[in-house]
């Protein structure tokens, strides 16, 4: 088990909170839409490491191939499906 210093979860961890995160957006409905720039696992590792290091989103922009904006749009939409998927494994 890798413990990942930049987001802060090993890759078995990681994979669990994208699951319960899954779960949340299927049970509402919010899975239809546009086609997305950046899959889901890559929208956490973004918030991930825009909560644990701080970083910039100019800087995780250009890492990730998108513009500022997208990162904003992500990070506002993925911190509150992080803190339910924490509640719902009893961290809260």
């Amino acid at each position: 088990m890798r413990y990942d210093s930049t987001t802060g979860l090993d890759a078995e961890q990681l994979t669990e909170l994208i699951c319960r995160m899954w779960q949340i957006v299927a049970g509402r409905g919010e899975i239809s839409g546009r086609p997305v720039l950046l899959n889901i696992r890559e929208q956490v590792v973004i918030t991930l490491i825009i909560l644990r290091q701080n970083v910039n989103q100019t800087t995780i922009a250009d890492m990730f191939g998108v513009s500022q904006p997208t990162i904003s749009r992500v990070y506002r939409r993925i911190v509150p499906l992080i803190e339910q998927a924490w509640c719902l494994s009893g961290v809260c």
